[in-house]
């Protein structure tokens, strides 16, 4: 944790689950962040946080246990609920219109309302998606969105997160199976940095599912069992099931497969780091390039080529200039915002787009049995993305032509 990038003295966010990698990294975390009068300390101070998913995923309160273990290395635990997602001031996003039936498309607008409980809005935004395996990708990037929230609001400078490399190539191998293979080197890393506030650690990256389960038995740590959305059911349940009892049946019979799937991840190069790569509105990833051309030609899904020209919304050309500029016009407008229904899968990446995909087809299945359809229901964190990217593109569309260009 020395060699880490992360400077000295800065606070850090441990995600504590109560499972067997989680329960290991609690316990070297908490020693190497342990008083010793021969050297300093690399961290100011621990933010041990546990996110409650008890509202999808049922199962029993383990809150006290998971509290009684970070008590007794002296830490207290911050236990957030995940339909805190949806926040104190109601803001969420909801479905308005759909797209046609030939083109995958989600127009969302942004409503403030009182009605319905935190609770109530985070088991509709999961009743509006069908497939069990967007269900578990909905589930952890909005797992991963409350830690970077709980990181940002205690002024942590990183959040650490205990995944293993079975764990790590069981992803690798979902992720590309979902088309996100263009975010995979940020899935893997030891330490990301594509979040411009916040570093991603990953210092249990190199260590199997066996030495875990090894070191919780010779240190004889206490944990607890982290139900998850297929749990107890068959194994074609969703893809990330699938993909599980796939590669530990491999390494069963060949001990170096996770090891190699692992690595040869770790060497997979992508251009997430090129100039003009905008965040994903929904799982904070990057989004590939043209990623809506690229899936129309390559997918039976079709885009219209009104959603493909612009990503947003010109000013209303009868909005007054703030200042007496003295040019006609709306150079003064403010940017379009969230407050306008806009098309959601422009601002999402290729793997996030089927969610999209999979909430149409829960719709259309729902009207054939004559049922309510479920109107799609996003956080607010949501439209802060999209209000930033639509901004910077309005403003990029307005100094366009007074930018030079480098072959220029």
């Amino acid at each position: 944790m020395r060699a880490t990038k992360v400077g000295v003295g800065k606070k850090v966010l441990v995600g504590f689950s109560g499972g067997l990698s989680s329960r290991v990294l609690l316990h070297h975390i908490c020693a190497f962040h342990a008083v010793d009068p021969r050297k300093n300390r690399k961290f100011s101070g621990l933010t041990i946080c546990h996110v409650d998913q008890r509202a999808i995923v049922g199962g029993e309160n383990h809150t006290e246990t998971l509290r009684s273990i970070v008590e007794s290395y002296g830490h207290s635990l911050a236990v957030i609920p995940l339909e805190d997602i949806f926040g104190d001031d109601s803001r969420t996003f909801v479905q308005t219109q759909s797209g046609n039936e030939d083109t995958l498309s989600l127009h969302v607008k942004g409503v403030t309302s009182s009605a319905g409980s935190k609770v109530e809005k985070l088991q509709r935004c999961f009743t509006s998606i069908g497939k069990l395996s967007s269900k578990e990708d909905l589930l952890h990037y909005l797992t991963m969105q409350l830690l970077y929230e709980t990181a940002r609001s205690t002024q942590c400078s990183a959040v650490i997160l205990g995944d293993n490399s079975t764990r790590v190539a069981i992803r690798v191998m979902t992720q590309i199976s979902k088309g996100r293979g263009f975010s995979m080197p940020l899935d893997v890393a030891s330490e990301s940095t594509w979040l411009p506030d916040l570093m991603l650690l990953r210092p249990l990256r190199d260590v199997d599912s066996k030495e875990i389960a090894l070191c919780n038995q010779y240190e004889n740590l206490k944990s607890v069992h982290v139900p998850n959305l297929t749990t107890g059911m068959p194994v074609k349940s969703s893809i990330d099931r699938l993909t599980e009892d796939f590669i530990t049946g491999l390494q069963r019979d060949f001990p170096s497969t996770v090891s190699t799937v692992a690595r040869t991840a770790f060497k997979t190069p992508t251009r997430w780091n090129a100039e003009g790569v905008e965040r994903c509105a929904l799982c904070n990833g990057p989004i590939p390039p043209d990623a809506i051309n690229w899936r129309s030609r390559h997918t039976v899904s079709s885009f219209s080529t009104s959603t493909t020209t612009s990503t947003t919304s010109p000013p209303p050309t009868d909005a007054t200039c703030s200042t007496d500029c003295g040019i006609t016009g709306s150079c003064c407008s403010p940017t379009p915002t969230s407050s306008d229904p806009f098309d959601l899968a422009l601002h999402l990446c290729y793997g996030c787009q089927n969610f999209i995909r999979d909430a149409r087809d829960e719709a259309e299945l729902v009207k054939k049995r004559g049922g309510e359809v479920v109107p799609v229901t996003l956080p607010g964190y949501v439209g802060e993305t999209v209000d930033k990217a639509r901004g910077r593109e309005w403003m990029r569309k307005e100094i366009g032509e007074f930018l030079v260009e480098d072959d220029e």
